[in-house]
């Protein structure tokens, strides 16, 4: 069948459905009283309106956004931390230990540097490792008492102890080898380390 008359075919189709409809209805309502088409009409009328209510109605979705969780504050960026404000070298008899002037005033040595003036570069770097074996220090002591402070410059937080805790470590040691309490050889080169100190400190003040 040639496709052009079936097109012509089927909007001829169309348009005779929508005559007849029309027709159908100027018959319908030829035939109605007045009270029956205006019930038609009100029925129709609230047909659109509910239908147009209805879509209005649609319940709108609903979007959580949850805030990003805050981070863990780093100690690398804690402003309550102390600072260093001057950093140096202070020579201690044939040793020179890096200190650190900190922005509340107190002068501070480094564990690492303190660990390696009073064992002469030998051993743990971990200082209490080495105070353990001296037994007039006690975890009381105001040598355990730890300060964390910020070098400007570098990510790491600084760990280090007061400078004045380091005659305090080198006393206890000088005391404990004085009342033969140091059993250990490392202890005894430990106290021989601490009258070099002391003996430095003297004449540096």
């Amino acid at each position: 069948m040639n496709p052009l008359v079936k097109i012509h075919s089927s909007e001829h189709a169309k348009k005779l459905s929508a005559k007849g409809s029309a027709k159908g209805g100027k018959a319908r309502n030829s035939v109605l009283t007045p009270e029956e088409r205006k019930e038609i009409a009100s029925l129709a009328g609230k047909a659109r309106w509910a239908k147009a209510k209805a879509a209005k109605e649609v319940e709108p979705v609903v979007i959580e956004v949850h805030p990003r969780a805050p981070r863990a504050k780093s100690l690398a960026t804690d402003a309550t931390l102390p600072f260093s404000m001057f950093k140096g070298n202070l020579k201690l008899g044939p040793e020179d230990m890096e200190c650190y002037v900190l922005n509340d005033g107190r002068r501070v040595f480094t564990q690492t540097e303190m660990t390696r003036v009073l064992t002469a570069g030998k051993g743990s770097t971990n200082l209490d490792v080495h105070l353990q074996g001296n037994p007039l220090i006690t975890n009381e002591d105001s040598v355990k008492n730890i300060i964390e402070f910020r070098v400007p410059g570098n990510p790491q937080i600084a760990k280090g102890r007061e400078a004045t805790v380091l005659i305090e470590i080198c006393s206890k040691y000088l005391e404990a080898r004085d009342q033969l309490l140091l059993r250990t050889s490392a202890q005894k080169r430990y106290a021989q380390q601490a009258d070099i100190i002391i003996r430095a400190c003297a004449k540096v003040g």
